[in-house]
């Protein structure tokens, strides 16, 4: 397993000047209180902050965090397409 972190939603839509950190620190305290079982993005969505595709976006560079890459191209597992 790859010893680097995996950076936060949050802090990955922060980055992109997207929402500010009172907008993380209320949907954290909303998906503590409220939201018991949503994800970051969906609160974000909810409270207006962000967009569907703003969150797309930030979880794939989420995802792309600490992957190899090679040629340009992103190194998939077989059989995923």
């Amino acid at each position: 397993m790859d010893n680097r972190e995996r950076r936060l939603l949050g802090e990955i839509l922060m980055d992109q000047g997207l929402v500010d950190p009172g907008q993380v620190d209320e949907a954290f305290r909303k998906q503590k209180d409220e939201y018991l079982s949503s994800l970051m993005g969906e609160i974000l969505m909810d409270m207006g902050a962000v967009t569907f595709d703003q969150v797309v976006s930030a979880l794939a560079l989420q995802a792309e965090n600490g992957k190899p890459r090679g040629n340009g191209q992103s190194i998939q597992s077989p059989g995923v397409l």
